[in-house]
Protein backbone atom coordinates (compact mmCIF):
# COMPACT_ATOMS: atom_id res chain seq x y z
CA UNK A 1 0.00 0.00 0.00
CA UNK A 2 1.23 3.46 -0.85
CA UNK A 3 -0.46 6.12 1.26
CA UNK A 4 -0.43 9.88 1.14
CA UNK A 5 -2.33 12.11 3.53
CA UNK A 6 -3.56 15.60 2.75
CA UNK A 7 -4.05 17.73 5.85
CA UNK A 8 -7.73 18.57 6.29
CA UNK A 9 -7.10 22.32 6.11
CA UNK A 10 -5.19 22.00 2.84
CA UNK A 11 -7.86 19.70 1.39
CA UNK A 12 -10.61 22.18 2.23
CA UNK A 13 -8.69 25.12 0.74
CA UNK A 14 -7.85 23.23 -2.44
CA UNK A 15 -11.36 21.82 -2.79
CA UNK A 16 -12.87 25.32 -2.64
CA UNK A 17 -10.73 26.43 -5.57
CA UNK A 18 -11.41 23.34 -7.69
CA UNK A 19 -14.82 22.67 -9.24
CA UNK A 20 -14.72 18.95 -8.49
CA UNK A 21 -13.38 19.42 -4.98
CA UNK A 22 -11.59 16.65 -3.16
CA UNK A 23 -12.11 14.08 -5.93
CA UNK A 24 -9.88 16.15 -8.22
CA UNK A 25 -7.17 16.45 -5.57
CA UNK A 26 -7.32 12.71 -4.91
CA UNK A 27 -7.09 11.81 -8.61
CA UNK A 28 -4.13 14.16 -9.11
CA UNK A 29 -2.22 12.68 -6.18
CA UNK A 30 -2.97 9.12 -7.29
CA UNK A 31 -1.63 9.94 -10.77
CA UNK A 32 1.52 11.50 -9.31
CA UNK A 33 2.17 8.47 -7.11
CA UNK A 34 1.56 6.08 -10.02
CA UNK A 35 4.07 8.07 -12.10
CA UNK A 36 6.68 7.81 -9.32
CA UNK A 37 6.09 4.06 -9.09
CA UNK A 38 6.65 3.73 -12.85
CA UNK A 39 9.77 5.92 -12.63
CA UNK A 40 11.42 3.57 -10.12
CA UNK A 41 10.43 0.50 -12.15
CA UNK A 42 8.12 -0.85 -9.45
CA UNK A 43 5.14 -1.35 -11.78
CA UNK A 44 5.35 -5.11 -11.33
CA UNK A 45 4.34 -4.75 -7.68
CA UNK A 46 0.63 -4.92 -7.01
CA UNK A 47 0.31 -1.71 -5.05
CA UNK A 48 -2.80 -0.18 -3.60
CA UNK A 49 -2.57 3.62 -3.82
CA UNK A 50 -4.54 5.32 -1.07
CA UNK A 51 -5.11 9.07 -0.72
CA UNK A 52 -6.76 10.20 2.51
CA UNK A 53 -7.32 13.47 4.27
CA UNK A 54 -7.61 14.31 7.93
CA UNK A 55 -6.73 16.71 10.68
CA UNK A 56 -3.89 14.51 11.91
CA UNK A 57 -1.48 13.06 9.36
CA UNK A 58 0.10 10.59 11.76
CA UNK A 59 -3.31 9.36 12.96
CA UNK A 60 -4.32 8.67 9.34
CA UNK A 61 -1.09 6.72 8.79
CA UNK A 62 -1.56 4.71 11.97
CA UNK A 63 -5.21 4.03 11.13
CA UNK A 64 -4.35 2.80 7.63
CA UNK A 65 -1.57 0.59 9.02
CA UNK A 66 -3.94 -0.93 11.60
CA UNK A 67 -6.66 -1.53 9.02
CA UNK A 68 -4.21 -3.16 6.60
CA UNK A 69 -2.62 -5.18 9.44
CA UNK A 70 0.75 -3.88 8.21
CA UNK A 71 3.98 -5.53 9.28
CA UNK A 72 6.04 -2.48 8.39
CA UNK A 73 5.40 1.22 7.88
CA UNK A 74 7.91 3.16 5.81
CA UNK A 75 7.62 6.89 6.42
CA UNK A 76 9.59 9.76 4.97
CA UNK A 77 11.15 12.38 7.19
CA UNK A 78 12.93 15.69 6.81
CA UNK A 79 15.53 17.57 8.76
CA UNK A 80 13.68 18.85 11.83
CA UNK A 81 12.88 22.54 12.16
CA UNK A 82 12.62 24.34 15.51
CA UNK A 83 8.85 23.75 15.72
CA UNK A 84 9.46 20.01 15.27
CA UNK A 85 11.58 19.96 18.41
CA UNK A 86 8.69 21.49 20.34
CA UNK A 87 5.77 19.62 18.77
CA UNK A 88 7.39 16.56 17.20
CA UNK A 89 7.20 15.39 13.60
CA UNK A 90 4.60 13.10 12.09
CA UNK A 91 7.32 10.52 11.51
CA UNK A 92 8.31 10.62 15.20
CA UNK A 93 4.70 10.18 16.25
CA UNK A 94 4.27 7.22 13.90
CA UNK A 95 7.43 5.64 15.35
CA UNK A 96 6.18 6.11 18.92
CA UNK A 97 2.63 4.87 18.40
CA UNK A 98 2.76 2.24 15.63
CA UNK A 99 2.02 -1.35 16.60
CA UNK A 100 4.37 -2.63 13.92
CA UNK A 101 7.92 -1.86 12.84
CA UNK A 102 8.61 1.55 11.31
CA UNK A 103 11.41 2.44 8.88
CA UNK A 104 12.15 6.16 8.66
CA UNK A 105 13.63 7.17 5.30
CA UNK A 106 15.42 10.49 4.99
CA UNK A 107 16.13 12.43 1.76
Amino acid sequence: MVLTVVREVEAILQAKTAPLGYALIEADLENRIAALIRRVNASDLKLNILVTHGVSIYAEILGAAEEAEADLVVVGSHRPAMKDYLLGTNAARVVRHARCSVLVARD
